[in-house]
């Protein structure tokens, strides 16, 4: 007779899996004896490798993103424009009714949301880096701390997204519910005493997380939530790190170029003087010995150069007089100079590299205008500035979904403290110069220096 038996696995964050045998009945010394429920190691044949869920083919995909985009410098100032674009002039935070009533919200002002927000560093440790991490995967993770009691939370802390990893979803329930947090993801994978488990919060049951959690910090995620996610997003933009794709592209440019400098000889003409045309000018240049002749030779190659050579002397001509055959009309004693190709080619490395910039920009999701390219395929303004305040008015009016994001975990902060406040970023858009003469149009909560 056959008997399908369940077996319940058990994990805990950093320990290898166990599963719980139930009780069993065997026979031993004429009696029937039962065997109370065990915990024994998970077989490896079942379960092996990470006990976090992997980043990437190698673990290593937020290293590998960072260190290529350190290479190519405009897609940092890339970023570092959209970074700027997400923080606008700042956080504020306005009532909830004000939020609720629309139209105009005038910013509040709250003495324990000014406490928290200084004491955590809010807008310069917490929302600038959790910017940059959202710009380079779409994705951040936060640490919340309550006080002992559970009733208020105190701290809100960044924890870079490079050196997070999801564990593993659980056998029982398939839920993720912890992240590991170590620096030395970025360098190798760590063992489990380089590794902290955070538990991570659930927003889909709150009560039974909170019911559950032991101790006084959980973790949080942001993240675009793209098709097919589960642990981790893809960026919009992750195509450009492919394998010889644009980041590639464009980093490889300078070395290539570089390359071609050291290694190539480079000649700006070659000049060739007759020897007719030293008999023309010297008698004795037959009896002269072979010696003699490489001395004049040189003497006239150095005169031509010198003449030919510096910036002072661009555009020069050489005016020489040649003798010409009455009857053949045959020329002796020239000097012939020919200018020599581009041999480094620049002109075709060049262009290469502004569109492989060019489409980096674009990929990550900011126009050209903004750090002063064409639009591929296209042409800056007419001059008027006009693309750039439309590329920026654009770009601040679409990015409020992203502000979304990273945001909610201080707004779910303000319901659990009871602050009755909403965050959001202030923005000053760009206007025409007959509207404004300083070409800005700013909001209501911006501060006005006179």
């Amino acid at each position: 007779m056959t008997e399908n038996i369940l077996l319940e696995v058990h994990q805990k964050p950093g320990e290898k899996p166990r599963v719980i045998l139930p009780a069993m009945r065997f026979a031993g010394a004429g009696e029937i004896k039962k065997q109370a429920p065990t915990l024994q190691d998970y077989p490896d044949t079942v379960d092996s490798g990470w006990y976090w869920a992997p980043w990437g083919t190698s673990d290593r995909l937020p290293t590998d993103i960072r260190c290529k985009l350190k290479n190519v410098p405009m897609a940092g100032a890339a970023i570092d424009r959209l970074v700027k674009m997400m923080y606008g002039n700042g956080l504020i935070y306005v009532k909830n009714e004000d939020f609720a009533a629309g139209g105009a919200m005038p910013k509040a002002f709250d003495p324990r949301v000014e406490a928290f927000l200084k004491r955590n560093r809010i807008n310069l440790a917490w929302y600038i880096a959790q910017c940059w991490d959202y710009r380079y995967y779409a994705m951040t993770f936060s640490e919340i701390i309550m006080n002992n009691e559970g009733t208020e939370i105190v701290n809100l802390y960044h924890k870079s997204a490079e050196h997070c990893r999801f564990a593993r979803q659980s056998d029982v329930d398939l839920k993720v519910k912890f992240i590991a947090y170590s620096p030395r993801f970025m360098e190798y994978s760590p063992n489990d005493a380089f590794i902290s488990w955070i538990p991570l919060y659930r927003w889909y049951e709150p009560d039974v997380f909170f019911k559950q959690l032991r101790g006084r910090k959980f973790a949080w995620s942001s993240y675009l939530p793209t098709p097919g996610t589960f642990y981790y997003p893809d960026s919009p933009w992750i195509g450009l790190f492919k394998e010889k794709g644009w980041v590639d592209v464009s980093s490889n440019v300078p070395r290539i170029v570089a390359s071609m400098q050291e290694n190539q000889i480079t000649l700006k003409y070659t000049i060739t003087i007759s020897r007719e045309y030293f008999r023309l000018r010297d008698s004795n240049w037959d009896i002269y010995t072979h010696e003699q002749q490489m001395v004049e030779f040189a003497k006239k190659a150095a005169e031509i150069e010198t003449y030919l050579a510096g910036a002072d002397n661009v555009f020069k001509s050489l005016t020489y007089m040649v003798d010409e055959d009455p009857v053949t009309g045959k020329v002796s004693g020239l000097i012939t100079i020919t200018a020599v190709g581009d041999k480094m080619k620049v002109g075709t490395w060049v262009p290469d590299s502004a569109t492989a910039d060019a489409q980096i920009v674009q990929g990550l999701g900011l126009h050209p205008s903004q750090v002063g390219l064409a639009p591929e395929g296209g042409k800056m303004g007419a001059g008027s500035g006009s693309d750039q305040r439309e590329s920026f008015n654009t770009a601040i009016g679409l990015n409020t979904m992203e502000q979304e994001i990273i945001l909610e975990p201080l707004n779910f902060i303000s319901d659990f403290n009871g602050w009755g406040v909403r965050f959001m970023v202030d923005h000053t858009s760009h206007t025409t110069l007959n509207q404004d003469k300083s070409g800005l149009n700013p909001s209501p909560n911006t501060p006005q220096l006179l």
